[in-house]
């Protein structure tokens, strides 16, 4: 064995030893993981698993299929399950890791930079890993489900492709934003695997439990979870909620909180909730038409190009959290492939001099380093985490993460196909 594979060999395991001990102390954690294991329970005992609250304060909002597969989990000592729980979710990180990575053209990097560039990676997204695997979270899992589905249909595995992001919409809405996306990528046949698979996800459960007990479950869950529920405008319930709504409800209307809220002003207007209902879809409407900048074929055409089809996801995806409402920080881990295209383009830019104006370089370096402090100012100094939550710093961090987006087209590069 050479000294190169000797040092790889090393790095292994004590990779795999960290990982081990990670895990382990993590399993420890009281997390969400309780929540969806008791529901899970509770649906076997006949119980409606969307008006009980659990914890005292909080309601289990994921689908039911979601909560009859976790059975087998719930009937296992709590340690035991938090242990496969978060060992499940490393492995599916690095799965989506390897996916993203897929996308890019890596081969423009030496040895040094491939390193550089893995570290960048993962210190920026640091805050995110560890807090979806700390609080037990399902958005490791639903940003999986999204990009392997996406991977196996540009794999011409349709059907394949199709359920992997049905049962994401399925567990959790938010992935319904690539139907679109394949309609207009002209993938016909994976946009009715999709469709199909999804009906029948919602479907299947009933022929366990019932499907007069099946239908009162899915009525209960839409009434917690319909964005028109107003509850879901201010979406201030929680201070921690990052959001379009969250923002634009703070900076517009006067004392919008709750009994948590801090006593500092942060609005510049006060307008009635007619109004601002009417701002925010406008808003939303506002970033999901800027999609159209992010794709470059024409409708209903296939993208053959994978760093632009890497660069279109990427856009899609960190604006999902921002228009959907209840967004907790974690939901920002879908900033995870714009992240790696902005850090790969920054890296491959400045060390092979194709930046076409040095000054503009240093420029996006900076916006995406203060990106990264406003989006892990929590996890950096997180003494003041009530004032960043107050301030929702973090959402304007993901807007600067847009913004270099915007900019950092793939036809910026030199040699990139165009």
């Amino acid at each position: 064995m050479n000294t190169a594979n000797l040092k790889l060999y090393w790095r292994e395991i004590v990779a795999g030893i960290a990982i081990i001990l990670y895990i382990i102390a993590n399993a420890q954690n009281n997390n969400d993981l309780s929540i969806y294991l008791a529901a899970s329970r509770d649906l076997i005992a006949g119980e409606d698993i969307y008006v009980i609250k659990y914890k005292e304060w909080f309601h289990y909002y994921y689908s039911v299929l979601f909560a009859l597969a976790l059975y087998p989990l719930a009937i296992l000592p709590v340690y035991m399950s938090n242990v496969l729980w978060t060992a499940l979710n490393i492995f599916i990180l690095w799965r989506t890791w390897k996916i993203i990575c897929s996308y890019l053209p890596l081969e423009n990097l030496n040895h040094k930079l491939l390193q550089l560039f893995s570290i960048v990676v993962f210190v920026f997204m640091l805050r995110f890993f560890t807090n979806n695997l700390r609080y037990g979270q399902m958005t490791i899992t639903i940003l999986y489900l999204a990009l392997e589905g996406i991977h196996q249909i540009h794999n011409k595995k349709n059907a394949l492709g199709g359920s992997l992001i049905a049962l994401g919409i399925n567990i959790k809405l938010l992935p319904i934003a690539l139907v679109p996306y394949l309609l207009y990528r002209g993938k016909y046949k994976a946009t009715l695997f999709t469709l199909l698979a999804f009906l029948a996800f919602l479907v299947l459960p009933g022929v366990l439990i019932g499907f007069d007990y099946h239908f009162s479950l899915l009525q209960h869950r839409w009434n917690l979870i319909n964005p028109a529920n107003p509850e879901h405008l201010l979406d201030v319930s929680e201070r921690s909620f990052h959001s379009i709504t969250a923002l634009l409800a703070t900076l517009l209307v006067e004392n919008a909180g709750n009994v948590h809220s801090m006593e500092l002003k942060r609005n510049i207007m006060n307008i009635n909730l007619e109004n601002l209902e009417l701002i925010i879809n406008i808003a939303r409407a506002v970033f999901v038409g800027a999609t159209l900048y992010f794709l470059k074929a024409a409708p209903f055409k296939t993208e053959n190009d994978r760093l632009q089809i890497l660069y279109e996801l990427s856009y899609i995806l960190i604006v999902i959290p921002l228009i959907f409402p209840h967004q907790q920080q974690y939901a920002f881990y879908f900033a995870f492939p714009a992240a790696t295209y902005l850090i790969y383009y920054c890296i491959r830019s400045f060390f092979n001099n194709e930046w076409g104006k040095p000054k503009s370089g240093y420029g996006i370096m900076t916006l995406l380093f203060l990106s990264y402090l406003l989006m892990s100012s929590t996890f950096i100094l997180g003494e003041f985490r009530n004032y960043y939550d107050h301030y929702k710093v973090l959402t304007y961090g993901a807007f600067i993460l847009i913004g270099l987006l915007a900019y950092c087209r793939p036809q910026r590069l030199e040699g990139t196909a165009q």
